[in-house]
């Protein structure tokens, strides 16, 4: 008999042992499948993802597929003595024939796809592009004058005191700019999604089409510059030193005070 107990002993130490390790297996792969859902919405809402049949976007190269620059010139005598600025204008700038614009206007997305910038020097006349939602004053009268804005897949949380009044749609935090006659320009009124977000969500993937501005390069147009980071972009008017930052989940503006 206590032979027998022993027997049945060692066989319970033994399904016990055997379904612990069954049960860290589960976790694990439970573990496992949880990380790739939350890394994949964080790809499509960051604008990373991509549909079949593109090729994953690399965030870490540094050049376009054409390199002609404008020399950089960090100590132009034009040029706003601030930190931004001399951070912006000691990059080379991209010839803007190499982004599809001109002295007038350029648009440009992040390597990633999840930012699209439009530098004008009028926006009435070279509107911003399709992809970046416009900023509107609370009676309904959009941007003028030359700037700059761009537009973000993932919306970023208004700071305190930024929101919009909207005379059409609700207030989104979907686009940040300046520009000569209107100053900042934070968020966009939109009634549905944004076009970039859409474009994410859908895996579409048309945005990607813009032309690219490589990590390291400039795009400058009239006094409008801006550079992408790996998660986020500058932007100022580099006489006046007033410019914005974005940030993968955060926004600030600078010189404006």
């Amino acid at each position: 008999m206590a032979r027998s107990s022993s027997e049945k002993n060692a066989q319970q130490v033994e399904r016990s042992t055997t379904a612990k390790v069954l049960w860290g297996v589960y976790g694990l792969i439970l573990i496992a499948v949880l990380a790739g859902i939350v890394f994949y919405t964080y790809q499509v809402m960051t604008g990373k993802a991509y549909s079949y049949g593109h090729e994953p976007v690399n965030v870490s190269a540094s050049t376009t597929t054409k390199t002609t620059t404008v020399p950089a010139t960090a100590d132009h005598p034009d040029y706003a003595d601030t930190e931004q600025v001399k951070a912006l204008t000691k990059l080379p700038a991209l010839e803007l024939s190499e982004l599809g614009g001109d002295k007038n206007s350029v648009t440009f997305r992040h390597p990633s796809g999840s930012m699209v910038c439009t530098i004008s020097t009028d926006l009435e006349k070279y509107p911003l592009s399709e992809w970046v939602p416009v900023w509107t004053s609370s009676d309904g009268k959009k941007p003028s004058g030359a700037g700059v804005s761009c537009g973000v897949v993932r919306p970023v949380e208004y700071t305190l005191g930024d929101a919009q009044t909207c005379a059409e749609g609700s207030p989104r935090g979907v686009a940040y700019g300046i520009s000569d006659n209107n100053g900042k320009m934070a968020g966009a009124c939109l009634s549905d999604r944004a076009p970039l977000n859409a474009d994410a969500v859908n895996r579409t993937d048309k945005r990607m089409e813009v032309p690219k501005l490589g990590l390291g390069y400039r795009a400058e147009v009239g006094n409008y510059s801006c550079t992408f980071e790996s998660l986020g972009v500058t932007c100022a008017n580099v006489t006046n030193g007033k410019g914005f930052k974005i940030y993968d989940t955060s926004y600030e503006y600078f010189g404006l005070e």
